[in-house]
């Protein structure tokens, strides 16, 4: 029955559901992470499903999440608790199940997040905290206000936008 149930959706995918076999590997990465409250890592599979709609039926490809899902921890620490896990700035969360990063890393390929190496994974910890380092200077954008030196009341900021629906880029 639920070897059926399985071609059915398959079949009814524009994607193959994963297999069991990556799910169950043992393969982990170190995941560093520069956005301060860190983030759950989820990952879909388009499905097409009928729904209603004014004119009767349709098709529509929906996202539904897999069930699988992994946190990571981000740099930002309660006042007065110490982290041994902060690297160049970075957040090191280790055992995050390397078929889970993989399938998110492409399905977020285009997030400022994986562009902008605010969330990045490795083969181990070493690894992870070498290149935190080197990336010490990247930001998230997220950083607290220094005391010290605040902005300017009355700076203009530039804001920068993508193009307008339907303009080429």
């Amino acid at each position: 029955m639920a070897v059926r149930a399985r071609e059915r959706l398959e079949d009814s995918n524009r994607r193959p559901l994963p297999t069991s076999k990556p799910m169950r590997s043992q393969e982990t990465v170190t995941v560093a992470c520069k956005h301060p409250s860190g983030l759950k890592l989820r990952v879909f599979r388009m499905v097409t499903r009928r729904v209603a709609g004014p004119a009767g039926f349709h098709e529509e490809d929906i996202a539904e999440p897999l069930p699988d899902s992994f946190d990571v921890k981000g740099p930002a620490l309660p006042a007065g608790v110490e982290g041994g896990h902060i690297v160049g700035g970075y957040a090191l969360t280790e055992n995050c199940p390397k078929w889970l990063w993989d399938l998110y890393a492409e399905q977020n390929a285009e997030s400022h997040l994986i562009q902008n190496n605010i969330l990045m994974a490795f083969s181990d910890r070493n690894e992870a905290a070498q290149e935190a380092k080197k990336l010490r200077s990247v930001r998230s954008g997220m950083e607290p206000v220094d005391p010290n030196n605040p902005p300017k009341i009355g700076t203009r900021l530039k804001i920068e936008t993508g193009p307008k629906p339907g303009e080429e880029e």
